[in-house]
């Protein structure tokens, strides 16, 4: 008999927040951009700003230097998976399993 599955610790909770933030933030930006702040998720306004990416500058949402930081690393990682993707394809990287051999 297993035992049932534990509720996500607060550091999980919190690391799994960070990161849904992080995905989410150029696309964010995006919306942003087209003055639809009221599109953004429930909280993710709040939380950028405690991440010190975005600020209310004269009544709007503006882009933090450590936003803008934040923006870099997240394309630049954006970049580095499509190169590897791109890599894989040309090289015809084979994803079948090799089936085992009987001696």
């Amino acid at each position: 008999m297993t035992s049932p599955p534990h509720p996500p610790s607060r550091a999980e909770r919190h690391r799994s927040r960070a990161e849904m933030l992080e995905r989410q933030f150029l696309h964010c930006l995006e919306l942003l951009e087209r003055h639809q702040d009221h599109a953004l998720p429930a909280g993710y306004l709040s939380d950028y700003q405690a991440l010190g990416w975005i600020e209310r500058g004269d009544g709007a949402p503006q882009v933090t230097s450590a936003g803008m930081q934040a923006v870099r690393s997240l394309q630049a990682a954006r970049e580095t998976r499509a190169g590897a993707r791109q890599r894989l394809g040309k090289a015809g990287y084979d994803r079948s399993i090799p089936s085992p051999q009987a001696d």
